[in-house]
């Protein structure tokens, strides 16, 4: 699983391409979608300072899923794609006590997208 000499699983390396890839289309004034969980604020401060700085609109959508949903959902990965492969439910519990929502002082507008109102 290694591209160009670089482990695709190192977050850092991964990060700093997805800031740079994302900083060259916002200049070019391409709309961009970050596919990410970001689940806690410091995970996407770079991407919201990165629009701050470049005076682009910054949209959350946030797709607000019970945690036996998760789980239940996790556990049909079935690992074909790259990003689809499944994680311990450990990993998804702690995902979800860990969860930062966004906030509508982080960004310009804030989606919440949820088809179980009233539970989390």
């Amino acid at each position: 699983m290694r591209s160009h000499g670089q482990d695709p699983r190192d977050g850092d390396a991964v990060f700093a391409e997805v800031e740079r890839r994302t900083r060259d289309l916002l200049v070019a004034d391409q709309s961009v979608i970050l596919d990410a969980t970001h689940y806690r604020h410091k995970y996407r401060t770079y991407a919201i300072e990165l629009a701050r700085k470049l005076g682009t609109r910054c949209v959350a959508v946030w797709l607000d899923v019970p945690l036996d949903i998760a789980l239940h959902r996790n556990l049909r990965r079935t690992g074909h794609l790259y990003g689809d492969l499944p994680v311990t439910s450990r990993v998804v519990r702690s995902i979800h006590r860990q969860l930062e929502p966004p906030e509508a002082d982080e960004f310009d507008e804030v989606v919440r997208v949820s088809q179980f109102p009233g539970r989390r």
